[in-house]
């Protein structure tokens, strides 16, 4: 297929699928509470991400208001924003464990178990 927006949208959803693997490696990894392992992935995935923002960058000047788009074009944003949408879950999950860890670490917990049962 011929076509510049296709082609940066299979290399965005390419991109997407391997911090989708990392996303869901960190999860696992954090759930065995091995959060160092889970913490040395964040630089590729960072990586990932600002590779991401320079396609989107890169895909504006193909993007035209109100343009049919061919269905290989519709189904791979289909499929971009599908993976986002599960990758919003597994970071805010990824997240809290990482927010509950700290606390345990700190002995905070403890100031906020109190301040939350009053």
């Amino acid at each position: 297929m011929d076509d510049p927006l296709y082609e940066e949208l299979t290399a965005k959803l390419y991109n997407v699928e391997k911090i989708y693997a990392i996303a869901e490696r960190q999860n696992s990894l954090m759930k065995a509470a091995r959060f160092s392992e889970a913490a040395a992935l964040e630089p590729e995935k960072s990586g990932l991400m600002e590779s991401v923002s320079r396609m989107d960058n890169s895909m504006k000047p193909f993007i035209i208001k109100n343009k049919k788009y061919s269905s290989e074009v519709q189904a791979t944003v289909q499929k971009i924003n599908n993976l986002f949408n599960i990758l919003i879950k597994i970071e805010k999950e990824n997240a809290d464990m990482a927010s509950n860890r700290e606390l345990l670490e700190s002995g905070r917990h403890v100031a906020e178990y109190k301040r939350n049962s009053k």
